[in-house]
């Protein structure tokens, strides 16, 4: 047996070699050393580790074009994370690693039974339980960008799970088969129903946890990231259906809801402020305005996040309620459709957290200035007035009291229905309304004659 002192030598240049190792000889022992690396716990009980660190860290390795060699190098390199959070590759190093993980979990786009997906899978579930995020987030340069990367990923993860799943849903964009990296989709390795949801279970699961890791490792959560989280917030799906994507950003924006409201907030002071022209100061990606228009979408945007909590849009309804005095007929109604949902909402009381008299007052159900011919005034007054009602018949109640709602009729400080005649009355939510007759229900949605 050689000395201890030689044989440590002999283990710190165990690895030196690697690079000279070409095609299949590479390929099997990468693969020996992946197997080694999935059992060891401590960095002292790996031989040979600090020449292997040394050795990956190289381009030769992390720009592989072969693309064998490539998936081989990413699990060992998220194996070694888990041993010793990387200590040993230089900044440069692990930004390259993080770009080949990133890029070799798209693998994952493809879900099947091949030996590539369940590797691909298990190197996404370790990847917050190593130091790999915490790494990324520190990387000065690139780390935002990565973060971006890898949060897109993840959603086109989400995306082609829910459309196996789902492959007759409407407005879902159908795309043929796709080919993963290292293999072919066949109908031996296709997945069965049922594990097929085991899947989006788990990716549901380990997507959450990957993302709220992100956004815990973040002083300031990048702008980049909010606007993709709010653009699977509003995806288009069946109505009264959910994507997997949206489940995650519904989940997401639930658990982290301190750290996210005051970037979403800031998100939407923009896009409001725009429309009133009062100056924009956030920089969103450009595939983002597009996506949103931002007129189009941002009061989807509220209505969605006032369903889950009142500390995203409160603080907002002030603003809002201000788009009431825009000129346009047709962007008004659309914010006072907003406010009426959100109004409505009887999961989160906002008649008690704010003052909606500027919101009734301002439409003066009717009140329309300057309307298109497309657009005629009865179509207007039947709009606000829906709104406006859904909103009192779920919130308010009126002590039996019989008025009529039309064109004609403005809600004032004086008028029985107003806030301010209200006040001390107990508010509540549908069951408030019983003193109200079917008869005046149907009065109260019927579009005034003119």
């Amino acid at each position: 047996m050689p000395p201890k002192s030689k044989r440590a030598k002999q283990s710190a240049k165990l690895y030196d070699q690697l690079a000279s190792l070409k095609g299949a000889q590479l390929s099997k022992k990468l693969e020996e050393i992946y197997q080694a690396l999935r059992k060891t716990t401590t960095e002292e009980s790996f031989p040979g580790f600090s020449s292997l660190i040394e050795q990956l860290s190289q381009d030769y390795f992390l720009k592989s074009g072969n693309k064998n060699v490539a998936q081989l190098v990413s699990y060992c390199v998220v194996e070694v994370f888990r041993i010793n959070e990387g200590i040993g590759f230089p900044d440069s190093s692990s930004a390259n690693a993080l770009r080949l993980i990133i890029h070799n979990l798209r693998a994952l786009e493809l879900p099947s039974k091949t030996e590539l997906y369940q590797r691909s899978f298990e190197m996404f579930e370790k990847l917050y339980q190593t130091s790999l995020l915490k790494v990324m987030v520190s990387l000065s340069d690139e780390g935002e960008e990565l973060t971006i990367e890898l949060s897109r990923v993840i959603f086109s993860i989400l995306e082609s799970l829910s459309t196996s799943t789902s492959p007759k849903k409407k407005g879902k964009r159908k795309t043929p088969p796709k080919k993963a990296q290292g293999g072919n989709a066949d109908s031996s390795s296709a997945l069965t129903e049922e594990e097929m949801q085991t899947e989006r279970e788990k990716a549901k699961r380990v997507s959450i946890e990957i993302l709220i890791s992100i956004i815990d490792l973040y002083k300031h959560v990048p702008e980049g990231l909010i606007d993709m989280l709010l653009m699977h917030l509003i995806e288009e799906t069946e109505e009264g259906e959910t994507s997997l994507s949206q489940d995650v950003v519904h989940d997401l924006l639930i658990a982290k809801k301190a750290k996210l409201a005051s970037s979403i907030q800031k998100f939407c002071t923009s896009i409001l402020c725009a429309e009133t022209s009062e100056g924009n100061s956030y920089e969103s990606s450009e595939h983002v305005v597009h996506r949103f228009s931002f007129h189009c979408q941002i009061y989807s945007i509220l209505i969605h996040l006032s369903s889950l909590s009142s500390d995203y849009v409160l603080v907002l309804l002030p603003l809002v309620t201000r788009q009431l005095h825009i000129e346009n007929d047709a962007s008004r109604l659309e914010v006072v459709n907003c406010l009426s949902q959100i109004f409505s909402n009887a999961d989160n009381d906002y008649i008690n957290q704010f003052s909606f008299i500027e919101f009734v007052n301002t439409q003066k159900f009717g009140a329309v200035r300057g309307v298109p011919e497309s657009l005629p005034r009865s179509f207007h007054r039947y709009s606000h007035c829906n709104g406006l009602c859904f909103f009192f018949l779920s919130h308010l109640r009126v002590g039996g009291a019989r008025h009529r709602f039309g064109a004609e009729h403005h809600i004032t400080d004086d008028s029985p229905l107003s806030s301010r005649t209200h006040q001390g009355q107990s508010v509540g939510g549908p069951q408030s309304c019983r003193g109200l007759s079917v008869q005046h229900h149907q009065l109260l949605l019927r579009p005034s004659a003119r």
